[in-house]
């Protein structure tokens, strides 16, 4: 009985914790945000600048919201906020761009 309680408790938080997206399509478009993300990663690794480490945060949202958005929905039905995901992306790679070659403030 206890087996199946934590089971039960394991899958919740996995629900909670992890989202897993399927198929051709929606893993390429996460891919592709995450290849983005990276660079931001790499930067703010590369940095002690809060601006750097806080663009990163930002894109780790911006995955999870994107994977829960492919998880639940194909990607034709969620073009539109996977865009602008994307381009938020591609800001805060502009971003921290401009801030490593500024250097400190």
């Amino acid at each position: 009985m206890l087996t199946q309680h934590l089971l039960g408790q394991l899958d919740a938080w996995a629900r909670e914790h992890v989202r897993t997206v399927e198929g051709a399509a929606p893993c390429r478009y996460l891919r592709r945000l995450a290849a983005l993300h990276t660079d931001l990663v790499a930067a703010a690794a590369s940095s002690d600048h809060y601006e750097l480490r806080r663009s990163a945060e930002i894109g780790q949202h911006l995955l999870w919201d994107a994977a829960g958005l492919l998880h639940t929905l194909d990607t034709r039905a969620a073009s539109d906020a996977l865009i602008a995901y994307e381009r938020l992306m591609l800001r805060l790679i502009d971003g921290t761009t401009l801030r490593r070659r500024r250097g400190p403030l």
